[in-house]
């Protein structure tokens, strides 16, 4: 039997020699403890009494360190559970701000693909002003030209060059 304190709550422990080297949780606190090979020197005494009566006090002890295991994997499931809701509210909070990101980005493209259609009916219009205006220049040359076949002496270099 070794008789020992855990290093981080002092809590007494005590574990039979099968359990030497384990890596166990400790009863009280859940953290991972070593057990080590000898006995503590403050519960020497008290390990030997303890040693003579063993086979009385394993039931008890296995009882004992189920028991304390138990509340420890308990202890360990509630921390996770806790972390799991956490980490589900995390989640959502990102889900909603990425919803919220998407329709202002929605908002934005329509606001852009409205006005990319305003432009291009600006261009079309602008495009038929000018072919309107060409064409009406056109017009002017050839009557300047009719007018010039008709009198030679008028004069239509503005008409072309303008």
């Amino acid at each position: 039997m070794v008789k020992f304190r855990c290093p981080v709550c002092t809590q007494k422990i005590l574990v039979n020699d099968e359990g030497v080297g384990l890596v166990i949780p400790c009863p009280n606190c859940a953290r991972d403890i070593a057990i080590p090979h000898l006995t503590a020197p403050e519960f020497q005494g008290q390990v030997l009494a303890l040693a003579s009566s063993a086979t009385e006090w394993r039931p008890h002890l296995a009882r004992l360190l189920m028991d304390r295991l138990f509340q420890a994997v308990l202890h360990q499931r509630r921390h996770l559970l806790a972390a799991q809701e956490a980490g589900t509210a995390q989640l959502a909070t990102l889900e909603q701000r990425l919803i919220r990101l998407h329709q202002e980005h929605e908002i934005q493209k329509r606001g852009y693909e409205d006005r990319i259609v305003d432009l291009e009916n600006q261009l079309a219009q602008r495009e038929e002003e000018s072919r309107q205006l060409i064409r009406e220049k056109f017009q002017l040359a050839k009557e300047a030209l009719d007018r010039q076949a008709e009198d030679p002496t008028e004069q239509v270099d503005y008409v072309l060059r303008a």
